[in-house]
């Protein structure tokens, strides 16, 4: 599981230095879970202004020597990475489901986490809310929540395929509901959330998924 940690860091790096998109970093093959590793990029986003003032204010990159050390055993850049790893062990303790490893990592929290908590709390009774999702900001959570509506947009790639109404059979056998584009006739489209990264047709390269008017190159 600390390997886990080791490429969320590396990928969170990588999206907010805007050098890939998110879904086609979560989704590169190397990913062994696809969904977990999604999940947890796209909430230390979200949390982001969170977890960079709590880390402000605990001092945890300054203190703690191991975020180092453990970086630099996974052969990543210490210099830049000290702060995304911390972001998303700080994330999981404080408002995922808690550290998924053992040994130095689960340690490295657990020595800061009465200061982690603590701070946590000041933060909610400065900002005036109760609940941890209340931190998010109402701009950040109506993005989110748009982005949740988006009608999920499929490319039929035809180098790969018979046809686009082959392609269509074979998902509707697989329990999907896709329609046809009314513009465009290689494009198809289904509900928002619709997950086709585990298909054969994905996989295959038969269809590929489209981030908006962008095409997802993962």
């Amino acid at each position: 599981m600390a390997e886990f940690y080791k490429q969320a860091a590396t990928i969170l790096e990588r999206v907010l230095q805007h050098q890939a998109s998110i879904k086609s970093l979560t989704l590169a093959p190397n990913v062994k879970d696809k969904t977990r590793m999604y999940a947890i990029i796209h909430q230390v986003l979200k949390y982001r202004d969170i977890l960079d003032e709590l880390l402000q204010r605990t001092d945890l990159l300054k203190t703690e020597k191991k975020v180092r050390s453990f970086i630099n055993s996974s052969h990543l850049h210490v210099s830049q990475l000290n702060r995304f790893m911390a972001m998303i062990l700080v994330y999981d303790h404080l408002f995922g489901k808690g550290i998924q490893s053992g040994g130095q990592l689960k340690q490295l929290i657990a020595k800061h986490k009465t200061r982690l908590h603590a701070e946590l709390t000041k933060l909610k009774i400065k900002r005036g809310v109760k609940s941890n999702g209340d931190l998010v900001s109402d701009v950040i959570q109506s993005s989110l929540d748009v982005a949740s509506t988006v009608p999920r947009y499929i490319r039929v790639n035809l180098l790969k395929c018979k046809s686009v109404d082959n392609v269509i059979t074979e998902l509707q056998s697989r329990g999907f509901c896709p329609e046809k584009d009314q513009h465009l006739s290689d494009l198809l489209v289904l509900p928002a959330g619709t997950n086709l990264t585990s298909e054969p047709l994905y996989q295959s390269g038969a269809i590929i998924l489209q981030v908006g008017n962008l095409e997802d190159n993962s």
